[in-house]
């Protein structure tokens, strides 16, 4: 109850678990004045974790999927670090909510993580060092990037539709761009075997 943001939900092959990684600014951010405390609230998240990744709905689960609002992760070399705030006001991804939840997608079988923020869409293949794929949906900026008088047209910006589908012992991700009527993505993500 005291994590009310957080969910497990089984639906057939495939475990759904919710994490909430709260604000994309650290504690020590000044706009806080000291009262905003993310950091506990993210660590009792991961002694969650850990135990629902335990319960049987999740165990036996093949597929574990989880969604939460910052990703966990960014490909490009010259992002920001995860805990600094960009230019733009916010940071791309969360390092905190990563090194707090990695052990326990890795131990449990995660094979898939789900998030949103930059309003963008972007996927990131599994690899060897992170075995979990990331889908990055995109939001309501449809078409445009910017504020005021710096918004501009992007077409890499569109609001996105994820759909999931277990097809022969594979999870089928299809992700639609709903502004230009367009299929983005079709791929697929294999069980990730437990490492315990």
């Amino acid at each position: 109850a005291e994590l009310g943001r957080n969910f497990v939900q089984r639906l057939g092959d495939i475990a759904l678990i919710g994490l909430d990684t709260g604000e994309d600014k650290l504690d020590t951010n000044p706009l806080f004045a000291g009262i905003f405390k993310m950091k506990p609230y993210r660590e009792k998240q991961a002694r969650w974790l850990a135990e629902v990744i335990e319960t049987p709905a999740v165990k036996t689960a093949k597929f574990k999927v989880v969604f939460c609002h910052i990703p966990l992760f960014d490909p490009d070399p010259n992002a920001d670090d995860g805990t600094t705030v960009t230019p733009d006001g916010y940071a791309k991804w969360s390092r905190e909510c990563r090194e707090l939840w990695e052990d326990t997608f890795v131990l449990g079988g995660v094979c898939l993580v789900i998030a949103g923020h930059r309003h963008q869409f972007r996927f990131d293949p599994a690899t060897k060092d992170r075995p979990w794929a990331q889908i990055v949906g995109g939001g309501p900026e449809c078409g445009f990037t910017g504020h005021g008088q710096d918004r501009r047209a992007d077409s890499s910006r569109f609001p996105t539709v994820i759909e999931g589908l277990v097809e022969n012992d594979a999870l089928r991700l299809k992700v639609h761009d709903l502004l230009n009527g367009r299929l983005v993505l079709d791929s697929t993500v294999n069980v990730v075997a437990r490492s315990r």
